[in-house]
């Protein structure tokens, strides 16, 4: 498994800010966030792209 440095970045999904920890690829590609009550969330690389691409995502 591979892990990339923690980003810091902030982002947005449907509403809620989420801090961006980084990706990681254990044979898929996954998003790691973290949202305000310190649960860390798991995403497919492909569905926070998409998520990017149709506007349902932000950066902030």
């Amino acid at each position: 498994m591979t892990t990339t440095a923690s980003t810091n970045k902030t982002v947005e999904i449907a509403g809620t800010r989420y801090e961006m920890l980084g990706t990681m690829n254990d044979g898929d590609c996954k998003v790691r966030l973290k949202n305000p009550g310190g649960e860390v969330v798991e995403m497919t690389c492909d569905s926070f792209i998409n998520q990017l691409n149709n506007g349902s995502a932000r950066y902030l």
